[in-house]
């Protein structure tokens, strides 16, 4: 299709001499470029004939909505409902809206024009990235998405969540809701479907054309910045934003969220670890059994990534000589005997790492209405990662089974 293209200039003077309406005093308004300035109560709308409207067609910055017009054309307005003013004198000039009630307290979104520029150009993109940061606040809290990398080459995503630290020996991000919340991490490996409808859902957002409000007061509690590549937006824009822009980052958002697993690992690393540290203890007493581990390190090697296991176990020992570990329940002496290292056969080490992969975070709620006699108190280390066997409460769903399993593949790793 062929186009007449007129300097800006040399169309300026042609407007000024025209007999448009909006002429006053021989001043033309520019604001709206080759479209139609409507003017009411201090109020602007531009309007622009099919004619003017080609692909890539953006309403100005300066008044970024745009509602469509029936016969064609879009009027453009600061704000995502139409003015009363310039409704009136909209329609008095001949410019009806697509739909009865476009013009009215709640359009919808049939009302406006959707040809607004992407924020983003994806093709040959690499990382998308999303972070947020505090404003005059950081209102974050559990469960809530705080940041997240995802390389499209690989598909593979880290996601951090925002969790319930403990503020004596954690560094809070915020404690603005009363806990103390800080980062834990989450690795995704999506599948392409996936990674296509993320896709699909960031070619959504439209770029921000942010209109500074400058008699509005801003109080940010939660800035929030995505970016693709180089390429970035944000939501700290204290005034207009393109219609659609905060929904469709909340969009993107939701959407990573609903990737997460129901459920947080106890451990992060499950097959990869270096060193597990498995450790027993007396609760309120101390059940032992002939042949079951007292203390155990399993370890990694960097060889072969091969595990190997050694440590202590209960050997039924002579109470006239020696050392004793004394049962709580039958009263036997038990003496701690090294054992080991020995190497665990392939089955044995899937075994384990399946069992750690599967223990979920304890999240131990403590009842103090229930009394609790441990007979035998039970720890797991892994790199720094910590479980039990010690809550007088409720823990986690599926935990204890899970924990018990662990015990089991610990047991039968010699």
């Amino acid at each position: 299709m062929r186009h007449l293209i007129i300097p800006i200039a040399i169309l300026a003077q042609l407007i000024a001499c025209s007999s448009d309406d909006n002429k006053s005093n021989n001043q033309v308004d520019t604001r709206c470029g080759a479209g139609q300035a409507v003017t009411a109560d201090g109020q602007l709308a531009c309007v622009y004939t099919n004619e003017l409207i080609e692909e890539g067609f953006t309403c100005p910055t300066i008044v970024p909505t745009g509602f469509l017009l029936n016969g064609g054309g879009v009027a453009c307005v600061a704000g995502e409902v139409m003015p009363p003013p310039l409704k009136d004198e909209l329609i008095k000039g001949g410019h009806e809206p697509l739909e009865p009630g476009c013009f009215d307290t709640a359009p919808t979104e049939t009302c406006f024009y959707q040809g607004t520029t992407q924020a983003f150009k994806l093709t040959g993109a690499g990382v998308i990235t999303y972070q947020t940061s505090g404003g005059f606040g950081y209102c974050v809290g559990e469960g809530d998405i705080l940041d997240f990398t995802f390389n499209l080459n690989t598909l593979a995503a880290t996601v951090g969540v925002g969790a319930v630290g403990d503020e004596s020996v954690d560094t809070c991000l915020t404690q603005l809701s009363g806990d103390c919340i800080i980062r834990s991490e989450q690795a995704l490996q999506l599948t392409q479907p996936q990674a296509d409808s993320l896709v699909a859902l960031m070619n959504s957002v439209p770029a921000p054309m942010c209109v500074v409000n400058q008699g509005m007061v801003c109080d940010f509690c939660v800035i929030e910045t995505l970016s693709v590549d180089s390429q970035t937006v944000d939501t700290n824009c204290c005034g207009q934003v393109a219609a659609g822009f905060g929904s469709s980052i909340n969009d993107v958002v939701g959407f990573v969220k609903d990737l997460l697993p129901t459920t947080i690992n106890a451990f992060a690393n499950p097959t990869t670890f270096e060193t597990l540290v498995y450790t027993t203890g007396p609760g309120f007493g101390y059940c032992v059994d002939d042949g079951m581990i007292l203390r155990a390190t399993i370890a990694r090697s960097t060889v072969d990534q091969s595990l190997s296991i050694s440590g202590f176990e209960a050997v039924l020992g002579d109470v006239a000589t020696d050392s004793c570990i004394e049962d709580t329940i039958d009263g036997n002496c038990y003496v701690a005997t090294p054992f080991g290292p020995l190497t665990l056969g392939q089955t044995e080490q899937d075994a384990l790492e399946l069992a750690l992969a599967a223990v979920p975070a304890p999240m131990c709620i403590v009842d103090p209405g229930l009394a609790c006699d441990p007979c035998i108190v039970t720890s797991i280390d892994l790199d720094g990662s910590v479980a039990d066997n010690n809550c007088c409460g409720s823990s986690a769903t599926e935990y204890d089974a899970a924990y018990a399993s662990l015990i089991a593949a610990i047991e039968a790793s010699r």
